[in-house]
């Protein structure tokens, strides 16, 4: 089992489109949270990222090692949807980020200044056709993206980030939620899954307060099915704030290819 000092706890309660989404179901509900060891920053005490490099999207290109030039909508990624969360889920997005096509998000950072979301910074990595990870990225948004963030987390090597919650508090994001699968290493190509059992880390000042966004891939309608189970991963994510709540979370989700003769 994985460790971690950071303390974590299991919750899955949100305000979500009911449309995009249902309760979880009882399978999902035997998948448990387990902790992960973060690295901090014996400055600030936040957890930080390793071996990230900041390349922009234009010169990603043949940096991962992996040709998309035969992709669906990118890669290991054939689809897409995207489920918008909190008391105002479809109000217009403060920030939003859509990841390079074929790319899984593995980090997520934030920070609010004045009651809106100023800095944003997404970690992502290209999957490749056996389901390994080519190098970390992170791309900045925001007014102002080189800003230091309030809360970060990066999931450890051979994971994907498949849910996410975030509580803000007196204009700080205070509470930041990741939840996050491991990539089955027995994944055959063009047959890319997760691992069942999901892992949760909490970290910000106030690591276990409950949440005013939280959603996860179990949640998904398409997750009861064979074809979708265990293959739904970030794509993009955004947010908007106001009168000091994060109101609105707008998660795209990509599922990896599925390949019924492999």
């Amino acid at each position: 089992m994985l460790a971690i000092g950071l303390a974590a706890t299991f919750m899955l309660s949100c305000e979500q489109d009911e449309e995009a989404i249902q309760p979880i179901n009882e399978d999902a509900q035997t998948n448990e949270a387990d902790f992960v060891d973060v690295t901090l920053d014996p400055a600030t005490g936040e957890p930080v990222a390793t071996n990230t490099d900041l390349y922009p999207s234009s010169e990603r290109s043949g940096k991962s090692g992996s040709d998309f030039t035969n992709a669906r909508l990118g890669g290991q990624i054939f689809e897409e949807t995207t489920v918008n969360s909190g008391t105002e889920p479809n109000h217009s997005l403060e920030i939003f980020h859509t990841l390079p096509p074929g790319y899984v998000m593995t980090g997520i950072g934030l920070r609010i200044r004045d009651g809106i979301v100023t800095t944003m910074q997404v970690e992502d990595r290209y999957i490749n056709i056996d389901g390994s990870l080519g190098p970390r990225f992170r791309t900045k948004h925001g007014i102002a993206p080189n800003h230091s963030l309030e809360a970060w987390f990066a999931a450890p090597e051979g994971f994907v980030i498949t849910g996410i919650g975030v509580r803000v508090r007196n204009d700080n994001v205070t509470t930041l939620r990741a939840y996050f699968q491991r990539i089955d290493p027995n994944s055959k190509p063009e047959n890319v899954i997760l691992e069942e059992r999901v892992f949760e880390a909490n970290v910000g000042t106030v690591p276990n307060h409950s949440l005013e966004v939280d959603f996860d891939t179990r949640n998904l309608k398409s997750y009861k099915s064979p074809f979708f189970r265990n293959r739904a991963v970030y794509t993009g994510i955004g947010f908007r704030c106001d009168d000091d709540n994060i109101t609105t979370m707008k998660s795209q989700i990509g599922y990896l290819v599925y390949d019924a003769a492999k």
